[in-house]
C-alpha cells in the first residue's frame, strides 16, 4: 500500500465529465492511502467524487499546506464559531497541542479572525515565541493542564476548546469549561481513553464534539475550503518544512521534533 491520506496536483487524465486534463484538484480524507494508493505517488487514481477542483486564490503548495490538518481545523472552527459567546472576541479559548498541524492552524485562525484571549498549549515551551508569533496571548506547558487529581468540575477557565490530544489532557480540560462551553475534540496524540463524569454536561451544559475530517460530507467540503481560500486563509502561515519525495525515506527513518508541518513535493 502507497501511504499518503491527502494530495493535490493536475489531472492527467479522466472518464469523467466534470474533471478534464490539466484542471487542478485536490483530495484530502476518504480512504486515500487506506484502501487504494495514496499520495506518496507520483500518479494517483481515485473516485472521482473524492475529488475538488483547487479553490481560486490558493495554489497547489497552499493546499497541501493546509492539507488534511487544515482541513480539521477549519471543520473545528467552523462548528465553534456557530456558539453564541464567540461574539466576544476576547472571550478565553484553549487550543492544545498547538504546535501541531491543526492546533497551528486552529491558533493562527482565530488570531487573524480578531480573537485577543488565546492560550495555547505545548510541551516545550520553548516553542512560545512561535506561539506568540502566530497570536496566542498565553502559552502553557501541556502538562499544566494535567497536574493535581482529576475533579468532576473545577474553575471554570474556558469557554472554547480545540484539542488536538485526547486522553488524559482533555480529561482535565473538561471540568475547566465554562457553562455552555464547547469543546471540538479532533485527536488522540496523548491517549485514546477518556475518563471523565457527566457533570460538566449536566450542570454545566458543555458540549464536546466530535471532529471527522475523513468522512465529513461532500456537500460541506466545497464550503469549507472556499473559508480557507478566503476568510481563514493565514495572514502568518505555521512554518512548513519542504522535503523532496526522494528523500522522503531518509526523513521517516531520522528522529526529528520540526514544528509545523512537512510539505512533500515530486
Amino acid at each position: 500500500m502507497t501511504p499518503g491520506v491527502d494530495f493535490a496536483g493536475e489531472v492527467v487524465e479522466s472518464d469523467n465529465p466534470f474533471f478534464e486534463a490539466g484542471d487542478q484538484v485536490l483530495c484530502t480524507g476518504y480512504e486515500t492511502g487506506i484502501t487504494i494508493a495514496g499520495g506518496y505517488a507520483e500518479y494517483v487514481k481515485v473516485p472521482s467524487e473524492w475529488l475538488f477542483k483547487l479553490p481560486e486564490n490558493l495554489s497547489l503548495a497552499e493546499t497541501m499546506q493546509f492539507g488534511t490538518a487544515g482541513f480539521t481545523a477549519a471543520i473545528a472552527l467552523s462548528k465553534l464559531l456557530r456558539q453564541a459567546f464567540t461574539a466576544d472576541h476576547d472571550t478565553p479559548l484553549l487550543i492544545t497541542g498547538a504546535t501541531g498541524g491543526v492546533g497551528s492552524f486552529a491558533l493562527t485562525i482565530l488570531a487573524q479572525l480578531g480573537f485577543t484571549n488565546l492560550t495555547a498549549t505545548t510541551r516545550d515551551l520553548q516553542q512560545t515565541d512561535y506561539l506568540l508569533h502566530l497570536g496566542a496571548t498565553h502559552v502553557i506547558n501541556t502538562a499544566d493542564l494535567t497536574a493535581g487529581p482529576l475533579k468532576a468540575l473545577s474553575h471554570q477557565t474556558f469557554t472554547g476548546v480545540i484539542d488536538t490530544l485526547g486522553g488524559p489532557v482533555l480529561a482535565h480540560i473538561l471540568p475547566q469549561v465554562c457553562a455552555g462551553g464547547f469543546v471540538a475534540t479532533c485527536g488522540n496524540a496523548a491517549g485514546a481513553t477518556l475518563e471523565t463524569t457527566v457533570m460538566p454536561f449536566i450542570l454545566r451544559g458543555i458540549t464536546l464534539a466530535g471532529i471527522d475530517s475523513v468522512y465529513y460530507p461532500r456537500k460541506d467540503r466545497k464550503e469549507l475550503w472556499q473559508l480557507l481560500a478566503t476568510t481563514f486563509k493565514p495572514e502568518i502561515w505555521p512554518t512548513v518544512n519542504l522535503v523532496a519525495f526522494s528523500d522522503l525515506a531518509r526523513e521517516l527513518s531520522q528522529k526529528t521534533h520540526k514544528t509545523g508541518r512537512v510539505l512533500v513535493a515530486f
